[in-house]
């Protein structure tokens, strides 16, 4: 016969059998097998990932007489901009300062009223996920292109990773809620 595991998710054992509501004994399995979907999706979105990124293409020059397309004078025209330091230095001190006045107008006691105070943290938070997001999506997005495969299959990767992004919120999330 197999042991029985009895989950305790509040309180220390003290010997006598434990005492669970329906609901709790219903809650503990359901965060349990949400967490199990949760780290196999990881998995395969991991497993995925990986298979998309061993394709060995590169990118081939296109021939002269070959007409460019918006999409190649797009990407050229950005990446002349990105490619300076300076940019993105001084991106990064606007967004920087940007965040900190936000933040101190907030809770600085600036004569900002509450409400707005509260939503000025929200939008806060909203602009550094949205940036965190675009992140995880625009560096698989750029590899796999740069591998010479399609638009598509960047996308499909950088989705996969904001995925996986999401996928481990939700899983610190369940467990948090365990322990």
């Amino acid at each position: 016969m197999l042991p029985v595991f009895r989950w305790m998710p509040k309180g220390i054992y003290t010997g006598q059998p434990p005492c669970h509501t329906v609901t709790e004994v219903y809650d503990v399995y359901m965060v349990s097998g949400a967490l199990v979907s949760t780290v196999l999706m990881s998995v395969l979105v991991v497993a995925v990932f990986g298979a998309a990124s061993r394709l060995g293409a590169q990118r081939t020059a296109m021939a002269a007489d070959d007409e460019r397309d918006s999409y190649t004078v797009m990407t050229e025209r950005a990446g002349s901009i990105v490619r300076h330091p300076a940019v993105w230095a001084i991106t990064f001190l606007a967004l920087a300062l940007g965040a900190g006045a936000i933040t101190v107008a907030a809770v600085g006691g600036l004569g900002v009223p509450e409400e707005l105070a509260a939503s000025m943290f929200g939008a806060l938070l909203g602009v550094v996920a949205v940036m965190l997001a675009g992140f995880l999506f625009l560096g698989p997005y750029f590899l796999i292109r740069g591998r010479g495969l399609g638009n598509a299959q960047g996308v499909v990767g950088g989705i996969l990773v904001v995925g996986l992004g999401f996928l481990l919120v939700v899983a610190a999330q369940l467990v948090a809620r365990i322990i």
